[in-house]
This record gives C-alpha cells, sequence and structure tokens, in this order.
C-alpha cells in the first residue's frame, strides 16, 4: 500500500504488483543462500543511509510532544502495544518456516533473538523520532508516519528530499519479506504434497499472491483500518496459538520419546 500511494502514486497498480511478484518469485529461486548474502549486504547499506537521513533530525525535534507522560492513562499503551505486537513482531514466526533449511542449528534461538531485540530497538528509536517530530495528535493521523517525518528533513538547501532514500529502503525491505514469505509458503505446500523442490512452486504462488493483493482492498482506508483494527485479531491463531499449540505438542513428543527425526534438508543454490 506504501507504493501505491507514496512512492510511486503515478504507476498502474497492475505494473507495481507483476514487478515484485517476479522479483520475489525470482529471488526465491536464486535459492535461500543468495537471498541470505543479499540480504547481509543490504543490512550495511540500510543502516548506513538510516543513520545518515536521521543525524539532521535532531534539531528538529521537540521534547514538548511527549508530554505529559501517561496523559490519557495506560489503555492507549496497551492497545499500542497489542497493534505492535501483530505488526511486526509476531509476523516474525514465519521465519520458522526457514530453519529446515539451515545445517548449522547450534545458534538459532541465540541469533533469532539477538534480531528480535535490534529490531525492536529500531522500532523504538524511530517511533520515538516520529513523536518528538510531528507530536502524537498530528502524526497518529498519518498512514506513513514515518515518511512524513523524514519529508521534513532540510540542511539549508544542500540536502533536501532525503525520503527518496527512505522510499528505496521500504521497497527493497518489502520485497525480501515478501520473498520470505513466499518461501514459508512454497515449504509448506511441499511439506502438503511431498514434494522435494519448493522453487518449482515460487511462479504460481507469486501470481496467486499478486490476485490476491489487487483484491483485498480497494482503498488505504480500508487496508489501514484492517491492519489497525482487523489484523491483530485475525492473525492471533496463526502467530500465536497454533505456534505455542505446535510447540507443546513437540514437548510432549519428546518426552514421551515420540519425537519423528526431520531430515536436513539443503539448498541447492
Amino acid at each position: 500500500m506504501f507504493v501505491h500511494s507514496v512512492a510511486l502514486p503515478e504507476t498502474p497498480d497492475f505494473v507495481t504488483y507483476i514487478m515484485m511478484g517476479a522479483l520475489a518469485a525470482w529471488i526465491l529461486r536464486a535459492g535461500l543462500e543468495v537471498m541470505a548474502r543479499t540480504a547481509k549486504f543490504l543490512l550495511i547499506v540500510i543502516i548506513i543511509v538510516l543513520m545518515a537521513a536521521n543525524l539532521p533530525s535532531i534539531g528538529l525535534l521537540n521534547i514538548e510532544y511527549i508530554k505529559p507522560v501517561l496523559g490519557d492513562g495506560w489503555a492507549p499503551v496497551i492497545k499500542a502495544s497489542f497493534s505492535s505486537f501483530a505488526i511486526p513482531f509476531s509476523q516474525s514466526i514465519i521465519l520458522m518456516g526457514v530453519v529446515f533449511m539451515l545445517e548449522k542449528k547450534e545458534n538459532i534461538g541465540r541469533s533469532y533473538l539477538k534480531g528480535y531485540l535490534a529490531a525492536g530497538l529500531v522500532i523504538l528509536l524511530l517511533g520515538l523520532r516520529n513523536i518528538l517530530m510531528l507530536g502524537g495528535n498530528y502524526g497518529s493521523l498519518q498512514y506513513f508516519p514515518s515518511y512524513t517525518a523524514i519529508s521534513r528533513i532540510r540542511v539549508g538547501r544542500f540536502i533536501q528530499r532525503v525520503e527518496g532514500a527512505v522510499d528505496i529502503i521500504l521497497l527493497t525491505t518489502a520485497l525480501f519479506k515478501t520473498s520470505i514469505n513466499l518461501l514459508a509458503t512454497t515449504k509448506g505446500i511441499c511439506s502438503l504434497f511431498n514434494h522435494q523442490d519448493y522453487r518449482v512452486f515460487a511462479l504460481p504462488v507469486a501470481i496467486l499472491a499478486m490476485v490476491l493483493v489487487d483484491i483485498s482492498f480497494g482503498s488505504t482506508m480500508q487496508f489501514a483500518y484492517f491492519t489497525d483494527i482487523l489484523y491483530p485479531f485475525y492473525a492471533l491463531p496463526f502467530q500465536v496459538f497454533i505456534p505455542v499449540l505446535l510447540f507443546l505438542v513437540y514437548i510432549i513428543r519428546k518426552r514421551t520419546g515420540r519425537l519423528p527425526v526431520i531430515p536436513v534438508e539443503e539448498d541447492e543454490s
């Protein structure tokens, strides 16, 4: 929805869907190793761009925007925490679909926790920056407050329109997130039909995703309403209840000695 309403508003929707879907399918067919190495390189670039884009915003911060602290009590905080838990924190459960493709599983939990905490810290800092730049009332009215905040940055007549760099970052991260979702989906299909090569389903699943995206929401307002109000309850069974249930089944089977041996799936890229 960001691409449709902000980044490429004049581009026809079907062009955006086809380009994003085709690129995600191509990344998926390239294999997990190629995806991981590319993401590792781009992560360094993203960190540098974010630091360079946000340092000039220090002079625009207004500490008065966060006062009074807890002026409306804990209810808004709990509501916002529930929404933040649904998007994006609990969405990381999708990474469990990648675990069985890794050869070394010794430090998976530690790596997952480090990434989780790092992402939480970044989101906290960016959210605090948005409030200090836009204010709580005005910022809550924006569909994309981070983009609105970064668009206000000016350093004389030399540094302007830095939101273009943010556009590239958001498009790139959205592309890799889509690729991970396609990977988990194709792996689930392979498990369901006892198929070995997940790459076969990359393009069909990508085409199906394009169609679903086109028919899901008719406007940005519908998307925002679903994301803020409905999605946390809609996703709760898939992101929390079912994973917790599967984990409990795993613990019971492990203690009773009925845990099946799952072979390691090697990526051929």
